[in-house]
């Protein structure tokens, strides 16, 4: 959807959704990853539920900010996801906890018949091409359609052939 940049009035910003199917062999690898962002999303929900619903002083809704500075540190003992990743789940908490106007959010179960959806919200900046492969948290994904990565512009770095 396009969108005005601020800093430049009459230049328009568009977004763009690649969709991309991965082979099968990244199947675990994903699905562990996408245990460990519910983790993350459900501590972000137990915590942001206490702090609206304290006792001792006022109630405070927290912000992705707040979540962020919560999560300080806890990338070492995830092993699949990183900083960036585990940033990018909090903001989408905060957002989508305001957006339902809510204190507390379902959980995200990672198991049994009502399980979520995998999800690994990423920067992207932590994307890079390595020949026909997608690069994400250390790990290649080898996709079905490499030929569609061709000229695609990730985080300001346009990898056409390049390689990277």
């Amino acid at each position: 959807m396009p969108s005005q940049d601020p800093t430049h009035p009459h230049t328009l910003t568009v977004t763009r959704t690649l969709r991309l199917k991965v082979r099968p062999e990244s199947y675990v690898w994903l699905n562990a990853a996408a245990r460990e962002v519910n983790q993350v999303f459900n501590y972000c929900n137990e915590m942001s539920f206490k702090a609206a619903t304290r006792t001792d002083q006022e109630g405070k809704w927290l912000s992705g900010f707040d979540l962020c500075a919560l999560m300080a540190g806890t990338s070492k003992y995830f092993g699949k996801i990183g900083a960036d990743t585990i940033q990018s789940v909090c903001i989408h908490y905060a957002q989508k906890r305001k957006a339902a106007k809510r204190p507390k959010l379902r959980w995200r179960s990672s198991g049994g018949p009502r399980r979520a959806l995998g999800w690994i919200p990423y920067k992207a900046l932590s994307l890079k091409r390595k020949g026909k492969c997608v690069r994400f948290a250390g790990k290649c994904f080898r996709v079905f359609e490499p030929d569609r990565l061709e000229g695609v512009k990730w985080g300001g770095v346009l990898c056409a052939g390049c390689g990277r």
